[in-house]
């Protein structure tokens, strides 16, 4: 068994002299303790916020399972077998003249009309601009001026529709990232990303929903709404990369472009049933996204969003720069006899955690079971500090500059003419200018986490320790499995109930390391489940591999339910 051990244990667990985490404190032990630690008096009022929250999750089912008794809403079915196929198999088709890119664009056009009426996903469409590219394709093909191997080469996804998360730029489309003070804005060039996906040979044909300034865990905001999840009009699609997540998961595009700052495009994926990428950073170029300051280049990445786990290393591929291409070695086979596989079902013990879904722990045990089968080694993990994994990755997460102060946007009054609790006040009632997420991320983003910066410069030191014990461990061959969320997607509005579940993803972005959602089918509520591979930075092929061969074996994405 692997330990590592942390430099504090977690505050709602003890912890033996050896590392191995012992039974919970009593109640009156736990008050004791935190009252009588200066040390953890401002933790202690993140967690008394975390447990406040739960208690509120716990306040609101009732109304959440009557919102589940009312009539269902689903998309049509998916009657085009085009819609079906990986970008994959449709650029193998399209350059070897099989299949026309105008009749492939044409299909998802008419299933994004059929979608997104109930899912509300899009924000801007280029339609009309999107079929003259894919006829200038059809014309290049038949033209037969290039040989297929070489369009393979220079332009591996020629004539391939895709879609964009609107925070990542795109020339003449909407760029309000869900912000009334933006309404209106269009991109004035394309991001670097979606440049390399457009030179890789990718059609855009629209761009997707986020919340306000991607400030929220779903894609919800008061400029363009919110959007409803494939699979149960009542939950969420997720956020921040929300909108991508759900035109993916209905078939309404087959992958596109997303980013990730903590867990936005994971947890999307997990909530749509897809599988999503978080690169290690620096491999795929951040100009163009908004919001994003050069500070945030370390903990935000933008990545893949695809239904189908072989098109992960090819999109990956498409939005990389050459230079990363090589240092990524994605074409270097990897030897599952030769692969360490270490996995942990949750993140400790915690009074203020949510519950790991009992479908969400089979899923990783069933593919523990694959992988040892494949001759991979399996060992489960101790990680007492992924307890701490919210206050390590808040701290890491403070250090970024440039995150937008939602008050200093306002282009009717300055930020002194303007109260934060009024506008969270305000925004109950749709008075204000400002989405309640954005402003409770804001409320917390100000008061630092309601950890003090001796606390945060402390959690600070352990994540460059827990990132070098993870690298240790990994290494070149290896991989950690783990909840990418603990529970599949949540009903709209109850994300902020459930806040301490985004300490699974974020700390990943706070250590730097590349991680897979793997979709692993649906769960018994009939909603998608699955979990986060996560290998050493630099080892991104690593989950691209075990995310393809899981796929293969469990199936990977699953149709939504259908209205007819």
């Amino acid at each position: 068994m692997i330990q590592l051990k942390p430099h504090i244990s977690a505050i709602f667990m003890t912890e033996s002299s050896s590392g191995v985490l012992r039974k919970p404190l009593n109640m009156s032990s736990v008050f004791e303790k935190l009252c009588d630690s200066s040390k953890s008096k401002m933790e202690f009022r993140l967690r008394l916020l975390g447990a406040f929250l739960l208690l509120l999750s716990w306040l609101t089912k009732p109304y959440y399972f009557i919102i589940d008794l009312l009539p269902h809403k689903y998309c049509t079915r998916i009657k085009d077998e085009i819609l079906k196929m990986s970008i994959t198999e449709l650029a193998s088709k399209i350059r070897k003249g099989e299949l026309k890119s105008s009749r492939v664009v044409k299909a998802y056009i008419a299933r994004i009309r059929e979608v997104n009426p109930l899912l509300n996903a899009v924000t801007d469409e280029r339609f009309e601009e999107a079929v003259k590219e894919a006829e200038a394709v059809d014309r290049l093909i038949e033209s037969k001026s290039k040989p297929v191997e070489l369009i393979e080469k220079e332009t591996p996804i020629l004539g391939v529709p895709i879609t964009v998360k609107e925070s990542c730029q795109v020339k003449d489309m909407s760029f309000a990232v869900g912000s009334i003070p933006r309404v209106g804005m269009k991109g004035l060039r394309d991001g670097a990303a979606v440049k390399e996906a457009r030179d890789s040979g990718a059609i855009v044909l629209c761009v997707t929903n986020t919340p306000e300034l991607c400030l929220s865990w779903e894609a919800h905001n008061i400029v363009t709404g919110v959007t409803r999840n494939p699979y149960s009009y009542y939950r969420t699609s997720g956020g921040s990369s929300g909108g991508e997540g759900a035109l993916v998961g209905s078939a309404g595009s087959p992958g596109g472009i997303s980013s990730d700052i903590g867990g936005s495009i994971r947890v999307p994926a997990l909530f749509n049933g897809v599988f999503g990428h978080k690169p290690t950073p620096g491999y795929i170029p951040m100009e163009g996204h908004y919001p994003r300051e050069p500070s945030f280049d370390n903990f935000l990445s933008i990545g893949p969003l695809v239904r189908y786990a072989e098109d992960l290393p090819l999109m990956m591929r498409a939005l990389s720069t050459k230079d990363s291409l090589e240092k990524l070695r994605l074409e270097v086979p990897v030897d599952f006899k030769k692969m360490n596989v270490f996995y942990q079902e949750n993140a400790g013990y915690s009074l203020v955690a949510i519950s790991v879904e009992e479908d969400i722990v089979q899923s990783i045990r069933r593919a523990n079971k694959h992988l040892e089968k494949k001759g991979c080694k399996v060992s489960k993990t101790d990680i007492p500090l992924l307890a701490d994994s919210i206050e390590i990755g808040a701290s890491v997460l403070l250090e970024i500059e440039g995150v937008p102060d939602l008050l200093a946007t306002s282009k009717t009054k300055s930020k002194d003419q303007q109260s934060l609790f009024g506008e969270i006040v305000k925004s109950h009632f749709n008075m204000s200018e400002f989405s309640y997420a954005g402003l409770m991320f804001t409320l917390l983003f100000s008061n630092k986490f309601f950890i003090p910066r001796k606390e945060r410069l402390r959690y600070q030191v352990l994540a460059s320790k827990l990132k070098t014990q993870f690298q240790e461990m990994l290494g070149e061959n290896g991989v950690f499995l783990y909840p990418t969320y603990p529970c599949s997607a949540v009903h709209h509005n109850e994300s902020f109930n459930k806040l301490s579940g985004v300490m699974y993803p974020l700390i990943f972005n706070a250590l730097g390391m590349p991680s897979t959602h793997v979709a692993m089918g649906l769960g018994r509520n009939n909603l998608p489940v699955g979990f986060q591979v996560v290998a050493a930075p630099n080892q991104d092929r690593l989950c691209f591999a075990v995310a393809r061969e899981l796929a293969k074996q469990f199936g990977g994405w699953v149709p939504p339910p259908s209205c007819d």
